[in-house]
C-alpha cells in the first residue's frame, strides 16, 4: 500500500492480492506491476503516447507497487493507498485505449468499493474535480503524464481524504482498522424489522417473499480456511533467497501459490464452481416446465382480466339499482305512467262500447279489466300525492 511519507513498502496487498482483491473484476487476471526506480518522462514536451503515458503509471517509484491490473487488456487498474484518516482506498483508473496515435482519450478514475464524498468526486464516486482530465482538450494541453495525474490525485484523497460512509466491498472493508470497522459498523442504521398486522398475516401465504427478505436470509456463508500467522519456511531462507523474494514479484507469487492455504482456497473455489455447474444445469433442465406454467398463468391472467372487466359492468349497474332515487325524477315518472295507465283505460272503454249489441255479452270481463287499469291509474296517482306532501314538509 502506498504512503507518501516512505520509500521502504511491504508485501501485505500483494500477499492478499494472490487469494481475493478487494475492487477485483471477476473472471479476469490480476497482474502486479513492476517497479523500476524513477518515473519515466516522455522525450519532449509537445506530447505523448499512449505507452509512455502507461509506463509512468505503472513504472512509478511509488505508484507501481499499489498498483494492480484488474482487466485483460491494459486499460483498467487499481491502485491502493491509506489517507491521513487511516482509511484504506482504492482508486480505479480507466485509460482507454488511443483513438489514434496522435488522439489519446483523458483517463477516468473512480473510487471503488466505498460510498464518500469529497469536493472532487460526484454522487458515484467518478474523480470529477481534478481539471486535467476532465475533457480531451485540457488532458491533451495540460501536457500531463497518466502517472502525473494518478499522483496528484491520489496525494489530494490523502491529505484531504473523503468522508466514507460505507463500505460497500467487504474485502475493503476487512483491510481498514480494527477502530475504523467497528465506527463504521455504528454508524449503520440497523435493519427494519417488520410486524405482520391482521392483513398482511392473511395475505403471507399467497404473496411471495420480497427480493431483500430472500437477500437477508439466504445470503451465502463460506468456510474459508484461517489465514496463517507464521511461515516456517521463511525462517529457513537465507539472506539472499529472502532479498529474491522480496524484490521479485514472480518468485513472491509461486511462493503464495504454493501454501496450504492457497491450495485450500483453489479447491474450495473448484468446488463452488461444480456446485454452480449443476445447480445451472438443474435450472436448464426446469426450463420447458416454466415455460409452460408461465404460459398457464399468463392465459389464466388473462382470462381473469376479463372476468375483472365484466365484474365492474354488473357493479355499476347494481349502484345505480341500489342508490335511492331523486324524488322529483320519481314524480315526474309516476305521474307519466298515471297518465298512461288513464288513456289505456279509456281507449279499452272506447273499444268495448265500440261493440255494440255485444257490450252486454262482454260486461262482466269488460268491467274486471277496467277497473283493474283504473286501480293502477288511481295507486300511481296516490303515490304522486303523498310523494309531493313528503316533498313539501322537508
Amino acid at each position: 500500500m502506498l504512503s507518501w511519507s516512505s520509500t521502504g513498502r511491504t508485501r501485505g496487498a500483494a500477499a492478499a492480492a494472490s487469494s481475493s482483491y478487494p475492487g477485483s473484476r471477476s473472471g479476469s487476471a490480476t497482474t502486479t506491476a513492476t517497479t523500476v526506480q524513477g518515473t519515466v518522462r516522455p522525450p519532449n514536451s509537445s506530447g505523448h503516447s499512449r505507452s509512455q503515458h502507461l509506463e509512468s503509471y505503472l513504472k512509478d517509484d511509488i505508484l507501481g507497487r499499489s498498483t494492480m491490473k484488474v482487466s485483460q487488456d491494459d486499460t483498467t487498474y487499481d491502485t491502493v493507498f491509506a489517507t491521513v484518516a487511516e482509511d484504506t482506498l482504492i482508486l480505479r483508473v480507466h485509460f482507454p485505449a488511443a483513438v489514434s496515435s496522435s488522439v489519446t482519450r483523458p483517463p477516468d478514475m473512480q473510487l471503488k468499493g466505498v460510498v464518500a464524498t469529497h469536493p472532487w468526486l460526484d454522487n458515484i464516486g467518478r474523480i470529477v474535480g481534478f481539471d486535467p482530465i476532465s475533457s480531451e482538450r485540457a488532458f491533451r494541453e495540460s501536457r500531463i503524464l497518466l502517472g502525473q495525474a494518478v499522483k496528484q490525485v491520489v496525494q489530494e484523497l490523502q491529505l484531504n481524504p473523503p468522508v466514507v460512509s460505507e463500505f460497500t466491498d467487504s474485502h475493503l472493508e476487512s483491510m481498514q482498522p480494527r477502530k475504523k470497522r467497528a465506527a463504521q459498523a455504528q454508524r449503520k442504521p440497523p435493519a427494519p424489522s417488520r410486524t405482520l398486522g391482521a392483513s398482511d398475516a392473511s395475505n403471507e401465504s399467497d404473496s411471495p417473499p420480497s427480493y431483500e427478505t430472500l437477500l437477508g436470509s439466504g445470503a451465502a456463508q463460506v468456510d474459508l480456511p484461517s489465514i496463517p500467522t507464521n511461515f516456517p519456511d521463511l525462517e529457513t531462507m537465507d539472506r539472499t533467497a529472502l532479498d529474491e523474494m522480496l524484490n521479485n514479484d514472480v518468485v513472491f507469487l509461486d511462493y503464495c501459490n504454493n501454501l496450504p492455504v492457497t491450495s485450500e482456497l483453489q479447491k474450495l473455489v473448484a468446488d463452488k464452481y461444480e456446485q454452480l455447474v449443476s445447480l445451472a444445469s438443474e435450472n436448464l433442465s426446469r426450463q420447458t416446465e416454466l415455460q409452460e406454467l408461465h404460459n398457464s398463468t399468463k392465459a389464466v391472467h388473462e382470462q381473469l382480466k376479463m372476468v375483472v372487466e365484466e365484474f365492474k359492468t354488473l357493479e355499476q349497474q347494481q349502484d345505480a339499482l341500489l342508490e335511492k332515487p331523486d324524488p322529483q325524477v320519481l314524480i315526474r315518472e309516476l305521474t307519466q305512467a298515471r297518465r298512461r295507465a288513464y288513456e289505456d283505460s279509456e281507449k279499452m272503454a272506447e273499444a268495448w262500447l265500440l261493440q255494440g249489441e255485444r257490450c252486454a255479452e262482454t260486461m262482466d270481463e269488460f268491467c274486471r279489466a277496467f277497473l283493474e287499469e283504473r286501480k293502477i291509474h288511481h295507486l300511481r296517482a296516490a303515490k304522486v300525492q303523498i310523494l309531493s306532501q313528503q316533498q313539501q314538509h322537508q
